[in-house]
């Protein structure tokens, strides 16, 4: 039988890790942080409890999670879950619900991002899809966690091609009823974050 699958809409709630499995394959690790809210009637915004979910991506997926999302950002995961058992260091044993990753995205509702493709390699139709990334990485303007998986600077985007990533100011921006800029949350119609 195969894993639930689901989607999650939460915000990243400590900063992607970058792993390598005991094979090189890369791996990313954060927690996500989901808490519902409603509008009562009288129009305030109830919060309920916050509930955490540890996330894992695998491969190409992994490599973008390191280059493209942050502490904070308000993001969308759709995944299976998975019971992963462990051992205490009193012997006994423990189990975590994870979320395994089949794709992670910014929520968009919330936040402005720049998508960017990652460079086909040469003579191959589908190299942008074999969740790899291809191309060089100026290693002077990487972070170290996105140099772990040859991704470029996260300032830069993914590759370091000058885009802006998401929590940059014009990212994280909405546009307001008098054509200026407002962050969101900022209006009264939208819930508390």
């Amino acid at each position: 039988m195969r894993s639930p699958e689901l989607t999650l809409a939460g915000h990243v709630g400590t900063q992607p890790e970058p792993i390598s499995t005991q094979t090189g394959r890369p791996m990313a690790r954060f927690r996500i942080a989901v808490t519902p809210s409603r509008q009562t009637p009288s129009g305030e915004w109830e919060r309920k409890p916050t509930t955490w979910l540890d996330v894992t991506a695998f491969g190409g997926l992994a490599t973008n999670v390191v280059a493209c999302v942050n502490k904070g950002d308000p993001v969308l995961v759709q995944g299976r879950l998975e019971t992963k058992t462990f051992t205490r260091g009193d012997g006994s044993t423990g189990s975590v619900l994870e979320l395994v990753a089949d794709a992670v995205g910014h929520n968009l509702s919330l936040v402005r991002t720049v998508a960017t493709r990652r460079p086909r390699a040469e003579g191959s139709a589908d190299a942008g899809s074999s969740g790899e990334a291809t191309g060089e990485v100026d290693a002077s303007s990487a972070s170290p966690s996105s140099a772990a998986f040859g991704a470029g600077s996260r300032a830069g985007g993914i590759g370091g091609g000058g885009l802006p990533s998401v929590g940059g100011a014009a990212s994280a921006a909405a546009p307001t009823d008098s054509g200026g800029w407002a962050t969101p949350g900022a209006s009264a119609d939208d819930p508390p974050f």
